[in-house]
């Protein structure tokens, strides 16, 4: 490529250096009108379009508590993506299944309703809206924001049943007659739980999302809602931050997966009991089917391992496979353990290909 280059600057100044006249030539002024900042921002957007599939396909998503921003107690796990562009505007059609705790009340003609376990679903999401980007020089922090132009459609489906316990012998008796004239109380429980897992997604799509890159570090961001320019979203819940993940006994939790081409080493943290391993995304999605399944966890090949209570330091040399992580509490565990496990920043910006610019004067 460099030889070809200087070839080719060669042939351009032996040209110049014959011109007539004798004159330098006069390169044209570069282009730095409306067209061409719109004919960038219709480039982000194809790219876009075709890349943010890729990067999401495969990989478990944090779902947070909607009481409780700070603690992880769900995981989406993306499986299908595709994506359509016209101009700036972007839409993308997401399919995936996952978890989340539920612990919620109702009450109903006098009676009390409540259903207590982990919620496991289906869903496909499709959601329209435009791109924009800018860039803040002094930060180093380039922004891209995805600004939904109308409601997002979700379609959220239950897995497996959805156990609603009565409290109070006149639930039962609201429970018994309900089940003989309209919805049981099973029923009732999957509409409430289609209903408040679909409220969610809508709330965190509502805001639309930013995407920011520090090309100090290479370090990728993202949040709901749109952040001012050379602003870099809040750290990733694998990274340090106040961030807490939450299992009930005998729950499972999936993350990731990153890069580790150069290794890769993260810090758990548990208050109580919890098996904590890295395995390649192939094992960890093995896992999380057979957990959506109600089957039990098949055999893994762990790359380490720790368990809790207590802290540890958990390495892997350089793997050709995405590692996930992968935690589970036993079913005898009395009550719900958070835990963290945290890789430091630095090493995924360098996991990412780190920096994409000199910014030794930050």
């Amino acid at each position: 490529m460099t030889r070809w280059f200087l070839s080719a600057l060669a042939a351009a100044l032996a040209v110049a250096s014959c011109h007539h006249d004798g004159a330098p030539p006069i390169a044209p002024p570069p282009v730095r009108d409306a067209v061409g900042d719109a004919e960038l921002r219709e480039m982000v957007a194809e790219v876009a379009a075709q890349r943010a599939c890729e990067r999401i396909v495969n990989h478990f998503h944090a779902l947070r508590s909607p009481d409780h921003h700070d603690i992880v107690d769900g995981v989406m796990w993306v499986h299908g993506c595709t994506s359509s562009h016209s101009g700036t505007d972007v839409t993308f059609t997401v399919l995936g299944s996952g978890w989340q705790w539920e612990d919620k009340q109702k009450h109903e003609v006098g009676g009390t309703f409540a259903v207590r376990q982990y919620v496991k679903f289906t869903a496909t999401a499709t959601i329209a809206g435009t791109l924009d980007l800018g860039y803040d020089q002094a930060s180093h922090v380039a922004s891209l924001w995805f600004s939904p132009k109308q409601a997002a459609t979700v379609d959220l489906e239950p897995i497996g049943n959805i156990a609603v316990k009565t409290t109070g012998t006149w639930s039962q008796v609201v429970g018994a007659v309900g089940s003989l004239f309209s919805k049981s109380p099973a029923q009732a429980g999957v509409d409430e739980a289609k209903q408040q897992g679909r409220k969610q997604f809508l709330r965190q799509l509502a805001d639309g999302l930013t995407v920011t890159v520090d090309l100090c570090s290479g370090v990728v961001r993202s949040s709901p809602g749109r952040l001012p320019r050379g602003q870099m979203a809040p750290p990733d819940v694998l990274e340090p931050s106040q961030t807490e993940l939450e299992l009930e006994p005998g729950g499972l939790m999936v993350l990731g997966p990153q890069r580790a081409k150069a290794g890769m080493t993260v810090h758990v943290d548990a208050k109580g009991p919890v098996d904590v391993m890295l395995a390649c995304v192939d094992d960890a999605s093995e896992a999380a089917r057979a957990y959506l399944e109600g089957n039990p966890t098949p055999g893994l090949t762990p790359l380490a391992t720790a368990s809790g209570p207590g802290s540890a330091d958990l390495s892997v040399a350089a793997e050709t496979c995405p590692v996930a992580v992968i935690a589970r509490t036993p079913l005898s565990a009395k009550q719900p353990t958070q835990f963290s496990v945290q890789r430091s920043s630095s090493e995924i910006g360098f996991a990412n290909g780190g920096p994409l610019a000199g910014c030794s004067a930050r």
